[in-house]
């Protein structure tokens, strides 16, 4: 076991250990204490040695017999042998070649009775190997000593290490605990958005159904509208080309109601200018009478003659505006006469429009043409929004 200590490669040239490599590479500090103390206890064996050979030697320098020397170096040789093998002290590293122990330090010649030089090289070569243990030894406190300044440098860092990942350990829990309650919070926010998003969509999808029913009872309804209005269309059509033939006759009975009318405006004009001349000649036959009762203060026969000539005057004007009035009245009355009759007899076109004045047929003629104009743009309307919004309603009627 020590010498594969000796030999491990877990430690470089300088004795220290290396920190790449694994943990069960180094050896702990009672392995190193144990090594250290069986190394001293080897020193102590070698100095015994070492003493015994002077004893030996002095005891050669003696009268002792050499058969007592051959047996005591002799067994301190078979002892030497005994504690000593092969690579004990051997340190692998680039910096240190320790010279291996040949057999020229462990194993010794042959022990020769009749020598006395091999006392002597066997005292050289017991304090060589004495000096090459104290040697050994300085290294190995001095290992020892880097092997425990590395081993407390490991352990600090061991103990650094554990904390970290100590550390390290409670943080991935507190970040694993945070993710698992966010991830928990998500998945409760995005069922509850479906469960909403699922509500909000039955909702639409009732609204939905219900405006469809609605739009089909409504196109329905448009659809029976159309036929009413195209029923309506096709009579008042009918209507229009019956005014617009009555129309021209119409037009014809306005002439002539037109030329009769200008005979009574030109009456008119004739009787007010004859007015307006009797009431020139009146103010001139006032201004002569006053002028006569000036200079005369009795009346003349010129003036009672021009008295009763404005009299009559003044009568022949009344009597032109009754009469002009009597014309409106009569005209007046024929208009509702033939309005009754054309609500309760109904007759033609004609006889309606025949006691109507010229204003009273304008009027008239103006107030069917707006009816029919507001008849004619309801009607476009109504068909522009069936085609806008319900087009199939037309296309399924020219297929019928």
């Amino acid at each position: 076991m020590r010498s594969d200590l000796y030999r491990s490669s877990s430690f470089n040239s300088s004795g220290r250990s290396s920190i790449c490599d694994t943990p069960d590479d180094v050896y702990s500090d009672t392995s190193i204490e144990e090594d250290v103390l069986d190394l001293n206890n080897k020193i102590s064996a070698m100095a015994s040695l070492l003493k015994i050979g002077q004893k030996a030697v002095i005891m050669s320098s003696s009268s002792s017999s050499k058969k007592n020397k051959a047996d005591i170096l002799e067994n301190c040789c078979s002892e030497l042998e005994f504690d000593m093998w092969d690579g004990q002290f051997e340190f692998v590293g680039n910096a240190y070649e320790a010279s291996p122990i040949g057999d020229d330090m462990l194993k010794l010649p042959k022990i020769s009775q009749n020598s006395h030089v091999f006392d002597v090289q066997k005292v050289q070569v017991l304090q060589k190997q004495m000096n090459s243990l104290t040697d050994n030894q300085h290294l190995t406190d001095e290992r020892y000593a880097r092997t425990k300044e590395e081993n407390a440098a490991l352990q600090a860092r061991v103990h650094m290490l554990e904390e970290q990942l100590r550390d390290t350990e409670l943080r991935c829990e507190e970040r694993l605990a945070s993710e698992e309650r966010r991830h928990r919070e998500l998945v409760t926010r995005v069922d509850r958005e479906k469960q909403l998003h699922i509500d909000n969509c039955a909702i639409r999808l009732q609204s939905i159904e219900s405006a469809n029913e609605n739009l089909r009872l409504e196109a329905e309804k448009c659809k029976s509208a159309l036929e009413t209005m195209r029923t309506e269309k096709i009579s008042l059509e009918q209507r229009v080309s019956d005014l617009n033939v009555g129309a021209q006759s119409f037009k014809d009975e306005i002439r002539l109601l037109e030329a009769e009318l200008r005979k009574l405006k030109q009456r008119e004009r004739d009787n007010e200018e004859i007015i307006e001349g009797l009431t020139k000649d009146l103010e001139i036959s006032r201004l002569e009478k006053e002028a006569m009762i000036t200079k005369l203060h009795s009346p003349s026969p010129y003036v009672t003659e021009l008295t009763a000539q404005l009299e009559s005057l003044k009568h022949q004007n009344r009597s032109l505006k009754d009469s002009y009035d009597e014309l409106q009245a009569s005209s007046i009355a024929k208009g509702i006469e033939r309005g009754r009759l054309l609500l309760t007899e109904s007759p033609s076109l004609a006889s309606e429009l025949d006691g109507l004045t010229h204003d009273d047929m304008k009027t008239a003629l103006k107030d069917q043409q707006e009816v029919n104009d507001q008849l004619r743009a309801y009607i476009d309307n109504i068909l522009l929004n069936i085609v806008e919004n319900h087009p199939e309603l037309l296309e399924v009627k020219q297929n019928l």
